[in-house]
């Protein structure tokens, strides 16, 4: 009979370091969190005027160009009636 009381002391310790362990984890997580966003200094990007241009590189399988030109063609008809100007392709 001792045996099965000593065994459930052993359970709950087990189960405290696991929860210890994640414990330590999480706060170490915090504290490098932290430290990193006081040691860098982000400046604040300011653009010159108020243009947004994104550059999207598109591979075709051979064969599947019109169907991806069709595509663009498609695309710019909605982008156009958005607003949105499209400079090229």
């Amino acid at each position: 009979m001792n045996r099965n009381r000593s065994a459930v002391p052993m359970v709950n310790r087990w189960k405290l370091q696991r929860w210890m362990v994640c414990g330590i984890a999480m706060v170490s997580f915090a504290a490098g969190s932290v430290l990193t966003s006081c040691l860098t200094r982000l400046r604040e990007v300011s653009a010159d005027g108020s243009h947004v241009f994104e550059l999207m590189i598109y591979h075709a399988v051979p064969g599947k160009g019109p169907a991806l030109e069709s595509l663009f063609r498609d695309a710019s008809k909605i982008m156009a009636k958005h607003g949105v100007n499209v400079v090229g392709y």
